[in-house]
């Protein structure tokens, strides 16, 4: 097997631990309270979603641009580095203008990873010939 096919089929399993460890958002369940506990008020917990809605949104069609030029595994490893330091900035900050920082690096990670992921195993299925497996995978 040439090495090329084999790093497609490697694809397979590491995709597997991406999505079992980038894909944890158990902060999603509690973020309001993290926010609630760091002194924030509920008008300033319900800003600073607003603000990773609307940066979602902002950065979606050029993340999957991105994605589409430079590459889907770019795209994935760019999404998981800004959900580290978007982490690290959540465990560190304790203060609502830190936390726009980190919940706007939080939205940047969704938006890369955001059709990148799914992209990202349909290519490598196709290319060892198993675009048929897309379905069983996802």
């Amino acid at each position: 097997m040439n090495k090329v096919k084999q790093n497609y089929k490697s694809n397979i399993w590491k995709y597997y631990l991406y999505m079992s460890l980038g894909k944890i958002e158990l902060s999603v369940s509690v973020i309001t309270l993290f926010f609630l506990f760091n002194g924030l008020s509920m008008t300033q917990t319900m800003i600073l979603e607003s603000i990773f809605a609307i940066s979602l949104l902002v950065m979606e069609i050029p993340s999957g641009t991105f994605a589409d030029k430079i590459g889907r595994k770019w795209s994935l490893a760019l999404s998981s580095l800004s959900f580290s330091i978007g982490s690290f900035i959540f465990a560190i900050g304790s203060n609502f203008w830190i936390f726009i920082f980190a919940q706007i690096l939080d939205a940047g990670s969704w938006a890369l990873r955001s059709g990148a992921d799914s992209a990202f195993i349909y290519d490598s299925l196709k290319e060892d010939k198993r675009s048929k497996d897309f379905v069983k995978i996802m």
